[in-house]
């Protein structure tokens, strides 16, 4: 199973992508990522990072690529999702793609899992859409 979310941006994918590709930091989430914690001594764009947000979904780095501007992490399959819902084998990418020389961009989120209990299609669609919008705003203001 799966789901993808996209938007437009009107920032260059370079500054898009600064800001994306910093695994630890989700200031720019807000209220959606209320908060993210650090877990253990990786650096943040280190293979193996992980995260905690909200203090319940935990998060691992799998892959991070600069030249294709495409993270990849991994949703611990004990994390507690909102509503009930938990996936197993969910793999998560997030990629920055260039629209534009210099203006516009699309991120991408997209979610596959092999198993899930609850409506997962709808929450994550639910969740990357605030996510992204929250994103929008953030390199918009």
């Amino acid at each position: 199973m799966s789901c993808r979310n996209s938007i437009l941006v009107k920032a260059d994918a370079a500054s898009a992508w600064k800001v994306v590709r910093q695994f630890h930091n989700l200031d720019w989430a807000q209220p959606v990522i209320e908060q993210c914690e650090v877990v253990g001594d990786a650096r943040p764009q280190e293979i193996g990072a992980t995260r905690r947000l909200n203090g319940a979904i935990v998060e691992h780095l799998v892959a991070l690529d600069d030249l294709e501007r495409k993270l990849r992490y991994r949703i611990a399959d004990e994390s507690a999702l909102p509503g009930g819902v938990s996936l197993t084998g969910c793999v998560s990418e997030v990629e920055v793609i260039p629209v534009t020389a210099d203006s516009h961009c699309v991120v991408q989120w997209k979610s596959s899992w092999e198993g899930a209990e609850g409506n997962a299609d709808e929450l994550l669609d639910t969740i990357y859409q605030a996510l992204l919008g929250a994103l929008k705003a953030h390199l918009e203001a």
